[in-house]
């Protein structure tokens, strides 16, 4: 008798338990609700006659990408070397910001895992002084928060990362 019981139970408790589990929202609806409309904050892409190039963007939910590439005299050949990062929010929630440079030593990144943007990322990663008789860099932009660029002559301090680049 109780087995005849359990068994009208479930007939009637598990199709009902599948029809409240299909009302509730699926775990990539969630998702897709938690996306919105990702608005760009500020952006430039220089190219320059000598070859070198400066671009940068952000968008409003912590996503950033900046890259530099210039060249440089290195043993009396001109070698390209590129600086930059990337950061974006991983899916768990946290962000991640990898700094990478790339010149006659390779590639070579540091990443940063945070639960929140990285604070100060710098517009812009200043190249360095050219040595001398070596190739002269030919102009550094700059960008307004309109996306709109001004050409100023190169920098020689070190980026707002502590000279890392």
């Amino acid at each position: 008798m109780a087995n005849c019981h359990t068994v009208v139970l479930l007939s009637i408790c598990v199709p009902l338990l599948l029809l409240l589990l299909s009302l509730r929202p699926s775990a990539a609806e969630d998702r897709q609700a938690d996306h919105r409309a990702v608005r760009l904050l500020d952006r430039f892409d220089n190219r320059y006659p000598d070859g070198s190039y400066e671009y940068r963007f952000e968008l409003d939910d912590g996503t950033a990408r900046y890259e530099r590439g210039y060249f440089a005299m290195v043993d009396k050949v001109k070698t390209l070397m590129v600086v930059g990062y990337y950061s974006y929010r991983m899916s768990d929630g946290r962000y991640i910001t990898v700094f990478y440079n790339a010149d006659q030593f390779g590639y070579r990144q540091n990443q940063s895992i945070t639960p929140q943007v990285y604070p100060n990322l710098p517009r812009s990663i200043e190249m360095p002084m050219p040595a001398s008789g070596s190739h002269s860099f030919q102009s550094s932009a700059t960008s307004t928060s309109t996306g709109t660029s001004t050409t100023s002559p190169p920098q020689t301090t070190t980026s707002r990362r502590g000279g890392r680049f």
